[in-house]
């Protein structure tokens, strides 16, 4: 539990800081907004999130595509026509573990 002395220290910081804040000029807080609000929309991550959209996609249907190729059946016969609930739920599995995989490889 902090001594008294250091709550006093404390609450003198807090009061420095809200005073400075409240001596700033209203202008440059607004310009400040601005810009990180424009950093925050900016192009390049826009075009980043779409590239690596777009990218992770492809990916995944690359990697489904493999093992349609890889297993005996088809597995897109097998799913809807023989209603196969079974391989319904590993297919799911799959493409949510590949789509985890891809999404922690790119945001690394």
């Amino acid at each position: 539990m902090p001594s008294g002395r250091t709550q006093l220290r404390e609450i003198q910081n807090t009061i420095r800081t809200t005073v400075s804040i409240r001596d700033m000029d209203e202008d440059y807080i607004i310009n400040k907004f601005i810009m990180s609000l424009h950093e925050l929309i900016s192009y390049k991550y826009i075009v980043a999130s779409i590239v690596y959209s777009v990218l992770g996609i492809l990916i995944l249907v690359i990697a489904f595509w493999i093992i349609e190729r890889i297993t005996p059946e088809n597995l897109w016969k097998e799913i809807i026509e023989e209603h196969n609930m079974a391989l319904a739920i590993v297919c799911a599995a799959f493409m949510i573990a590949v789509a985890l995989i891809i999404s922690s490889a790119i945001h690394s």
